[in-house]
């Protein structure tokens, strides 16, 4: 297996307590697999959509930074998509492990 890892965030590696609480893959350029912890919130699923929605402001920022756009237009794109692919359903072609 060739591995591209990412290094923690510069925050992370500065805090005296920091988590990885998400891992996503492409796996061989078609699937997307995960490493999460389910039971992180608990029965509190609504956090993950928080979560969720702080990883596409991330993006947003990096894309509009990168690419010269607005964030809004960036954010407008990822909810697009967002709100098509959860309404696919079905379980994670790639895998979740956890």
């Amino acid at each position: 297996m060739t591995a591209n890892r990412l290094p923690p965030p510069r925050a992370a590696e500065a805090a005296a307590l920091a988590d990885e609480i998400l891992s996503v893959w492409i796996v061989d350029r078609q699937e997307l697999a995960a490493t999460l912890p389910p039971g992180l919130y608990g029965e509190d699923v609504w956090k993950w959509g928080k979560l969720l929605a702080s990883v596409g402001r991330y993006v947003a920022h990096a894309h509009a930074e990168r690419t010269g756009g607005t964030y809004a237009d960036a954010v407008e794109a990822i909810r697009l998509n967002f709100d098509e692919e959860i309404g696919r359903g079905g379980a994670p072609v790639g895998g979740v492990r956890s």
